[in-house]
């Protein structure tokens, strides 16, 4: 569409495993910046708290057995319990960041070249914690034909394309 957007590809990793006990409803670091987060099913989800895979393509493969094995080695280590876990899923996904200095800042909004055309992309490690407002805020967007809702005004001016 004519619009550069630079963006960092991190992939991202994540292990969904079955316990065979429910363990407390109580998310855990490793010293190997993984995350061990419990579900209150009985699962418990494995993946990195932050640790960058940076990538130079989106024609690699989502999941890899060495980062698999990462997850559960660091995991096994802080918590031996998870050793008695049943491996449900691996997935993966890339996410994308911006680069720096401003390595947390999304893109949201309309592109200005265009009457029709709208992108949310950037969120990094935080698109799952707001995909769902930037969502709203994209239909909104949408629906009053690119005006911007006063409630957000300030910030969509902050993370306007328009500022590439």
């Amino acid at each position: 569409l004519g619009k550069e957007i630079p963006i960092l590809i991190n992939r991202e990793q994540c292990l969904r495993m079955q316990m065979p006990k429910r363990l407390p409803p109580y998310a855990l670091a490793t010293p190997g910046a993984q995350t061990i987060i419990p579900k209150v099913n009985g699962e418990v989800i494995l993946g990195h708290a932050g640790l960058a895979d940076l990538q130079t393509s989106v024609d690699v493969s989502l999941t890899t057995e060495e980062a698999k094995m990462t997850l559960v080695n660091d995991a096994i280590e802080l918590l031996p319990t998870l050793n008695d876990a049943e491996l449900v899923e691996q997935r993966g996904d890339f996410e994308c960041w911006s680069p720096p200095p401003n390595r947390i800042q999304p893109v949201l909004g309309r592109l200005p070249e265009w009457e029709n055309a709208y992108i949310a992309t950037r969120f990094g490690t935080l698109g799952m914690m707001l995909s769902l407002g930037a969502g709203r805020i994209m239909a909104d967007l949408i629906i009053a034909d690119g005006r911007i809702p006063e409630r957000v005004k300030t910030m969509m001016e902050v993370l306007s394309p328009a500022r590439l």
